[in-house]
């Protein structure tokens, strides 16, 4: 266990994590012919998660997509208007409520969420 979550230097939390589930009555089926068996005793399964990691090009398309976004309220004229962000910071300043970007705990949906913000 140890080794795994020594790989590739430090390991990081955003891209991959460990669970250990524990199966009362043994290993997990892998086929019908299996189901004959007599059930095993109780033990734990280790599953290595790796999240993947946001790609460059994903990335573009994020920042993309936001600096599109801007435009999509009042203010901005669509397809990337003249004075950037207009329509987005004038709702922005006008409600007076703070921008709030939402993201699940997946390390690559947190990267493109941060993207998409920076766009």
């Amino acid at each position: 266990l140890k080794t795994v979550l020594e790989m590739y230097g430090h390991f990081s939390g955003i891209n991959r994590k460990v669970q250990l589930t524990y199966l009362p009555h043994g290993h997990l089926k892998a086929s019908s012919e299996e189901e004959d068996l007599k059930e095993g005793s109780p033990s734990l399964l280790l599953v290595l998660k790796w999240g993947g990691e946001l790609t460059p090009a994903g990335r573009v398309q994020a920042e993309e997509l936001g600096r599109a976004f801007r435009c999509m309220y009042p203010g901005g004229q669509g397809d990337y208007a003249g004075f950037p962000g207009c329509g987005l910071l004038r709702l922005h300043s006008t409600y007076r409520h703070d921008l709030k970007i939402y993201a699940s705990d997946e390390g690559r949906v947190q990267m493109t969420a941060a993207a998409f913000a920076k766009g």
